[in-house]
């Protein structure tokens, strides 16, 4: 559990930046920000990830995932300061899928528009099991692979979706043996179209 005073010391940092951070934001300076922002935020958790960027409603957002510890960023956005230009989430929300994920460490970069997915048919519970098709994807090792994926449904149902509405999820160069198939980005089409009513 990460004490009060560790999370007020960052959003005090995050307050005297402020004003740089929107510069930077505003001007595309975005390698920049990678510079300044990632030793402050590993700094509350190793396992925090952050996302900057455009808001929803506002000039300004901030996104901060702890992986597998969700109420660590629920605590660290809950001391959030109220400014007008900016939101703050402790998961990715839906936004405009990115047509190619760079992996700039790996030097690589796919692209997404020529996914497809098979919605598993034999699901159980409220969850879609799904499998994705494209020959590039699958040639990815498993993690990029699966990084990959998540990033693409993250923008384009939002992570607590992905979390609440997402099963197993399997990768295939082909199509052959699948159906029905559809473009990815039918997915939230799809899940809305096929959700279960709640008793």
């Amino acid at each position: 559990m990460l004490k009060p005073e560790v999370i007020i010391e960052f959003w005090g940092w995050f307050d005297e930046n402020r004003d740089v951070l929107e510069t930077m934001l505003s001007s595309g300076e975005a390698s920049k920000i990678a510079e300044l922002l990632p030793g402050k935020i590993k700094s509350l958790h190793p396992n925090l990830g952050w996302e900057m960027g455009p808001g929803k409603n506002k000039p300004f957002m901030l996104t901060l995932m702890c992986y597998g510890f969700r109420e660590t960023a629920n605590s660290i956005i809950s001391f959030a300061p109220k400014y007008p230009e900016w939101e703050f989430y402790s998961a990715r929300q839906p936004k405009d899928p990115p047509p190619k994920i760079r992996f700039p460490d790996d030097d690589l970069e796919i692209t997404t528009l020529n996914w497809k997915f098979t919605p598993n048919t034999n699901r159980a519970g409220n969850k879609f099991d799904i499998t994705i098709i494209d020959p590039d994807l699958a040639r990815l090792n498993e993690n990029r692979g699966m990084e990959a994926i998540f990033i693409l449904l993250d923008a384009l149902i939002g992570e607590d979706a992905v979390s609440n509405l997402i099963g197993i999820i399997e990768i295939s160069p082909t199509e052959k043996g699948f159906h029905p198939i559809y473009p990815i980005l039918a997915l939230p089409r799809y899940l809305e179209e096929n959700i279960p009513p709640q008793d």
